[in-house]
């Protein structure tokens, strides 16, 4: 019954938060996922290089097409130049389509030559769609406009090249 005991003591410390950390790729200091991006410099001192973007995956966006219906699938015969235009709006939330909507009416259908359909990545709905005209941007209450900061520190040694990625200067992967 004492060795179980024991046992259990020891396997709960192997499952408490510090197993989270992970050591610096430039030397043996401690990080932990969520550590601040200046926690990290400190520790791990400069990075070999330093990239920060805007991203607005994480923000609910509204990108607005114009199409022109091509006549020659309706069946119809026009009889004058075509200069109507459809406007298609395709919803994104986290990054995926939600909703897409042509004139203000819901579409169940896939758009873009069947490439774009409910849950279609935002990267995939730019290269079968190309560039929206418009995009529309709700940031949910959040003070830096929906965006989110997405900063890499690249560390390279002479055995591999570690990332660190930190998502509004927060911690957040490692990758080698």
């Amino acid at each position: 019954m004492r060795h179980t005991k024991i046992f259990i003591a020891t396997l709960s410390l192997c499952f408490t938060t510090s197993s989270f950390a992970m050591l610096c790729p430039s030397n043996f200091s401690t990080i932990n996922v969520g550590d601040t991006l200046e926690q990290v410099k400190t520790a791990c001192g400069d990075p070999t290089s330093e990239t920060t973007k805007e991203s607005l995956d994480d923000a609910s966006q509204e990108w607005v097409y114009y199409f022109t219906p091509d006549p020659s699938q309706s069946g119809i015969v026009p009889t004058q130049p075509q200069t109507a235009t459809l406007r298609t709006t395709v919803a994104l939330v986290n990054g995926k389509v939600v909703n897409i909507s042509t004139n203000g009416m819901g579409m169940t259908s896939t758009l873009c030559g069947g490439q774009v359909q409910i849950g279609t990545p935002a990267a995939k709905v730019k290269s079968a769609c190309g560039k929206p005209a418009m995009i529309n941007t709700s940031d949910n209450g959040q003070k830096n406009g929906g965006g989110v900061k997405i900063t890499e520190l690249v560390y390279t040694t002479p055995a591999n090249t570690t990332t660190l990625t930190f998502k509004n200067g927060v911690l957040l992967d490692r990758n080698q």
